[in-house]
């Protein structure tokens, strides 16, 4: 499984706490899931973290690249501002991600003009 820094570089081996690797056999998330995730999915911001996270948007641009993320959707991966991989869960409910002050912001290691934004208000 590849690594992330804030912007996720995709280069490093990613580090993951005992929570995160017991929460992910808990909840049957498997490692390259994790790497889809930070890979593929927007990357927000919030409460002194990165939350990564696949919705249906990221699913149907990366599906027009021939990527198939479906099993992703819902996944939110949260990391500290080191990169360190905390936990994952599933929650196809995104409003609690929405932050309060500053950018939203959504890479894709496949596309460099994908989704650049403001929150929404």
């Amino acid at each position: 499984m590849q690594g992330h820094n804030a912007e996720w570089s995709g280069d490093v081996e990613a580090i993951l706490t005992k929570h995160a690797l017991e929460r992910m056999s808990d909840r049957h998330i498997r490692s390259s899931d994790i790497d889809n995730v930070l890979t593929y999915g927007r990357a927000i911001q919030i409460r002194g973290a990165i939350i990564y996270v696949v919705g249906i948007k990221e699913i149907k641009f990366q599906r027009d690249l021939g990527i198939n993320l479906e099993r992703c959707e819902g996944i939110h991966v949260v990391c500290s501002q080191s990169g360190t991989v905390l936990t994952a869960y599933r929650n196809h409910n995104f409003r609690g991600l929405k932050p309060r002050y500053g950018k939203v912001w959504r890479k894709s290691n496949k596309s460099d003009d994908y989704f650049h934004g403001h929150a929404a208000a």
